[in-house]
């Protein structure tokens, strides 16, 4: 079986593959792949290692993406631009572990898991995925993310129109920051594999009057290959201007004559 969850953010890839090698128990301590060095992903903004866990050998293919910057202020768009500012970046793990009742503790053991950590694993995940990943306080599936994405939305709706705290700048204004989170989490949806992400995700929010939200759409666009849709969004933007440059950069990547045909 292969479940893929998101593991919240990190200063360095290192960080989580340091972490795994030398203070984790239930790892083997010497790693399939390691993110720095490999000539495959030199160029690209993709970072990726693999670890087996010690019990059920299952692979853990930890892996994140370095061009998930959404806000075209901090973006390099143009000659005068600064390298865009990243302070953290997201972290992803595919786990491919065997279906195998006996490894898993029994069906009771996991499902009492989800609940006192609020995850939803599989009820078949092996206890030392499950052990592996106990420490961490982020790790959200599909599920998690969706309950996010709402929680989230809900509460940009609900913001004042103008700030109590005077003199805070734009990325400091908690609504500017709710939406923010939002446009990420949406991105992580589509990194994550949610398999309605078009139809449920992208045609929601695509005309969202926040143009980060519209950023995170044609990134998650972007995973699936559909750049009909990004041209779609593009379309709506003034020429010229940062929103539309920034829209344009998704479509790099994406092989021609793959883009899917239009679901309206």
């Amino acid at each position: 079986m292969c479940i893929r969850d998101s593991l919240g953010t990190t200063e360095h890839f290192r960080i989580m593959e340091d972490d795994l090698m030398k203070r984790n128990p239930f790892v083997f301590g010497w790693p399939l792949l390691v993110g720095d060095g490999n000539q495959f992903m030199e160029g690209t903004p993709f970072r990726m290692s693999a670890f087996r866990t010690i019990f059920s050998k299952s692979m853990l293919m930890l892996n994140t993406r370095l061009d998930l910057q959404l806000d075209h202020r901090q973006a390099n768009l143009a000659p005068t631009d600064d390298d865009d500012v990243v302070l953290e970046i997201p972290l992803f793990c595919t786990v491919n572990y065997p279906v195998n009742a006996r490894m898993c503790g029994g069906k009771a053991l996991v499902e009492r898991f989800n609940k006192v950590m609020g995850t939803t694993y599989p009820l078949d995940m092996p206890v030392d995925v499950l052990a592996t990943f106990a420490r961490e306080q982020t790790v959200k599936g599909v599920t998690e993310l969706l309950s996010e994405m709402e929680f989230l939305d809900a509460a940009s709706k609900k913001v004042p129109d103008v700030e109590r705290v005077i003199r805070l700048s734009p990325d400091m204004m908690s609504g500017n920051r709710i939406v923010g989170q939002l446009a990420y989490t949406i991105v992580y949806l589509s990194i994550t594999g949610y398999d309605d992400f078009i139809e449920k995700i992208f045609h929601r929010f695509e005309n969202h009057p926040a143009d980060i939200i519209r950023v995170a759409c044609a990134k998650g666009a972007h995973v699936f290959q559909r750049g009909d849709l990004i041209d779609k969004l593009v379309a709506r933007e003034e020429v010229g201007s940062r929103v539309r440059l920034m829209l344009e950069r998704c479509k790099v990547g994406i092989v021609e004559g793959d883009d899917a045909p239009p679901s309206e």
